[in-house]
């Protein structure tokens, strides 16, 4: 019955966008740059979404062709891959698994294989089991091997969720993944020959507490944990620290040694400290991470004045301390649910996402006139002052969860975002959007 009501929902929320869109488009006649609501931006698919943490949900490779692929799940919980050819224009989508999971925290993330096939990593959320798949041949989407489990079946209330895998070109592609498991720590495991992996163990752990890690890689050597001991809502949570897996290590970002990988887990409380919540008494979360151009960290984070007021925040390391400088207050969380609901979480905010081919470039959902809209802000003093420019305006429906694919390449999507109806993580009628 629920799968039933759930095909009606998406059949019209397609009909819906599809329909907004082309007036959209007909009437207006403005140029893409200048803003455009996001129901006239290219759809992606009309029915998708996706978390915030995790990932990557999105990145661009360069091999015989030169594309960029997406993973999602739709409102029926089906796990969907796609890409689109920035030379020939051609898109095509693939269903991985019917009726997963209705969640979008149990979107897929990806990762591209030295061998240029694509590798897939994905649970439900809370799942038993961490589940990977690699595409039959290089570069397609269209034929999968069978599902082979990286995390061992797990009867923890907790499971599995928000996948991320690594791999590390310097380190003879070695892989790594880690996830959220039991007791709220952060696991990873390891593999040198794509088959077989080391135990999992936890990597980021303290007791009494929920750590919230956001965790990026350069791909090359470095991998980087930006994190909070807790969720804003916890006692003793919102702090922001930062910590970076580096030559065998987890290190400050000055170099200074927290632990070596035969002695974890580390606690966040044993890294740097970005933001201290007990001055403000204002909680925090992460929401991205990266290298900047110098090999200085760069992070974002929104604090939480109260529910109905998010703030963004731009915090990079200039050699010596961490400085943070307020972007821009984001308005409430974004969705439509009841603040009652066990699935509406009012820290969730628009979001906000760092261009890691250049973080002075940052892409942030805020709400103006009651619609979250999409900016794009860039700095070229450290984050002192900034110029922006609008990437949607007068839209219809929110336009949330900004995603930057990774490696992203000229000529194809900079930018991805959900558009449209969300009530909470189970129940959304949102497309996915490009720019």
């Amino acid at each position: 019955m629920r799968r039933g009501l759930q095909v009606v929902l998406a059949v019209c929320a397609v009909a819906l966008l599809a329909g907004c869109a082309s007036r959209l488009e007909e009437g207006m006649g403005l140029d893409r740059d200048m803003g455009l609501p996001g129901e006239a931006s290219l759809a992606v698919t009309p029915d998708g979404a996706w978390s915030g943490f995790g990932g990557p949900r999105a990145l661009y490779h360069e091999g015989e062709h030169r594309r960029t692929y997406v993973t999602w799940v739709n409102s029926l919980g089906d796990l969907r891959v796609a890409y689109f050819d920035h030379d020939t224009g051609d898109k095509m989508a693939k269903t991985l698994r019917e009726g997963f999971q209705a969640d979008d925290r149990a979107c897929p993330a990806l990762m591209m294989r030295s061998d240029d096939r694509l590798a897939i990593f994905y649970s439900g959320f809370r799942g038993r089991w961490l589940i990977h798949r690699t595409a039959a041949r290089r570069e397609e989407i269209n034929i999968w091997g069978a599902e082979s489990d990286v995390g061992p079946h797990s009867l923890a209330g907790l499971g599995y969720s928000y996948a991320v895998p690594v791999r590390l070109s310097d380190e003879n592609d070695r892989f790594y993944i880690f996830w959220r498991g039991p007791g709220f720590a952060t696991y990873f495991r390891v593999s040198d020959n794509r088959v077989d992996w080391v135990e999992p163990a936890r990597f980021i752990h303290e007791e009494g507490t929920h750590p919230s890690v956001t965790v990026t890689s350069d791909g090359v050597s470095r991998i980087h944990f930006a994190m909070t001991p807790g969720l804003p809502g916890d006692a003793g949570g919102g702090s922001v620290y930062y910590a970076r897996y580096e030559s065998g290590g987890v290190v400050r970002a000055d170099g200074a040694k927290i632990a070596d990988m035969d002695a974890l887990p580390f606690a966040p409380s044993a890294c740097d400290l970005v933001y201290d919540a007990s001055l403000t008494d204002i909680p925090a979360r992460t929401w991205d991470v990266a290298d900047g151009p110098d090999g200085n960290p760069v992070i974002v984070y929104a604090t939480f004045p109260s529910a109905e007021d998010h703030v963004y925040w731009y915090a990079r390391w200039n050699g010596a301390e961490w400085e943070s400088h307020e972007l821009t207050h984001a308005g409430r969380w974004f969705a439509s649910g009841h603040r009652s609901s066990r699935h509406v979480d009012v820290h969730l905010s628009g979001g906000i996402a760092l261009d890691h081919s250049d973080p002075s470039i940052v892409y942030l959902s805020r709400e103006i006139d009651g619609v979250f809209e999409i900016e794009r802000w860039v700095t070229s003093v450290g984050g002192e002052t900034w110029d922006v420019d609008a990437v949607t305006s007068n839209s219809r429906w929110n336009n949330v969860q900004p995603v930057v694919p990774q490696n992203h390449g000229p000529g194809g999507p900079g930018l991805l975002w959900m558009n449209g109806p969300y009530s909470d993580h189970i129940e959304f009628m949102t497309s996915l959007r490009m720019k």
